[in-house]
């Protein structure tokens, strides 16, 4: 995914880049003591890793955060 500025939809250039963050793709009370796999990680900017998190009845999926992104 490419970063994209929310308010405006432009990309932010130079400000917004090299910025990452790990998403755990299943929360972390679902994870036994020390079981995390890299198949279970998701790297998104910090704006899209905000908006996974937005919804307080549970964190999107990276495929749902997509498909919301990709609507006219």
């Amino acid at each position: 995914m490419r970063h994209v500025d929310s308010t405006s939809r432009r990309p932010t250039g130079n400000w917004g880049e090299n910025f990452i963050e790990c998403h755990h793709t299943r929360p972390l009370a679902q994870f036994g003591a020390g079981t995390t796999k890299a198949s279970d990680l998701a790297l998104l900017c910090s704006n899209y890793h905000r908006m996974v998190h937005r919804n307080r009845q549970g964190a999107l999926s990276v495929e749902e955060l997509k498909a919301i992104l990709a609507a006219p």
